[in-house]
């Protein structure tokens, strides 16, 4: 399991995760996390991962990112115009051969905000 940092297009940022084949480096499937999350906002990346005792992974990041310019990779905790972000995936996602859609996380945490 990989992380992939973003991508712009028409100024959106967009959360993106890749599964990768440990051994060989192939990519076993990638996912684009909805843009239409109210509460994460237009302008969203993940940054970082790690991996959970139960199978499953954190990936952390930046939501609601406001600054028209693109932002610095790795922002290292220092969020500018954003808010951090932590999603859960359970280990039924981190072990799938395929995924034909975007992911739901077990749980989301947003710095400053509720958890859902």
């Amino acid at each position: 399991m990989a992380q992939k940092f973003l991508t712009q297009y028409f100024n959106i940022l967009s959360r993106y995760i890749v599964k990768l084949n440990a051994k060989t480096g192939a990519k076993i499937w990638s996912a684009s996390m909805p843009l239409n999350d109210i509460d994460v906002g237009k302008k969203s990346g993940y940054e970082t991962i790690s991996f959970t005792s139960d199978g499953g992974f954190i990936v952390g990041g930046y939501c609601n990112y406001q600054s028209d310019e693109f932002p610095v990779f790795k922002s290292s905790g220092q969020v500018d115009s954003g808010k951090p972000i932590l999603q859960k995936f359970p280990a039924t996602v981190a072990n799938a051969a395929t995924m034909p859609s975007a992911p739901t996380p077990a749980w989301t945490y947003i710095c400053n905000d509720a958890v859902f």
